[in-house]
């Protein structure tokens, strides 16, 4: 039984009446799909050609064309980031963050493992970014750890990696208190 949505095809109504499909004109047309099956299957060698060539030239003309650049990334810009500061390596591979997961976040950060933001608007981690052409620097957001802050910097995007070069850091929940 067909499905009983879809609408049976012309070969079958016919042959439920008892009759041929061609038989009420007498002539069967070249592309009629009720075609016995050795004459089906006699086209199907052409029209698989005529398909592998038309992908051939699809293909052909896909790499004659002049390669267009891909989009820039986005340019540095000033901006506001309100979030939650969290360890990049922690989060990235398995999502830990908040007040449980402070000690070892504060732990990998004095180890060495970079900081991020993770922003409460777009959802984004943001990797702070510092020059350290002059030496050494503590993360300026490494006594945030784990906390709700507010950071003013600049933003960019390079292999879509979001990054943040930090300028100003104001906290939203005060270190040391269980709110989030």
């Amino acid at each position: 039984m067909p499905f009983p949505f879809t609408s049976l095809h012309r070969c079958k109504i016919a042959r439920i009446a008892g009759r041929s499909p061609g038989a009420a004109s007498g002539v069967r047309s070249p592309d009629d799909p009720c075609k016995p099956r050795d004459a089906r299957r006699r086209a199907r060698p052409f029209t698989r050609g005529l398909l592998v060539l038309a992908a051939l030239l699809l293909l052909g003309a896909k790499r004659a064309q002049v390669a267009q650049p891909s989009p820039s990334p986005s340019g540095p810009r000033e901006r506001v980031l309100r979030g939650e500061v969290v360890e990049n390596a922690c989060f990235v591979i398995g999502g830990r963050r908040g007040p449980a997961h402070q000690h070892c976040a504060l732990t990998c950060a004095l180890a060495g493992e970079s900081l991020g933001i993770l922003d409460d608007e777009s959802k984004l981690l943001f990797v702070v970014v510092q020059d350290l052409t002059s030496g050494p620097q503590q993360n300026p957001l490494l006594p945030w750890i784990a906390h709700k802050v507010e950071v003013r910097g600049v933003t960019l995007e390079r292999g879509g990696v979001n990054a943040v070069f930090v300028r100003q850091v104001r906290p939203l929940s005060q270190p040391g208190s269980k709110k989030r």
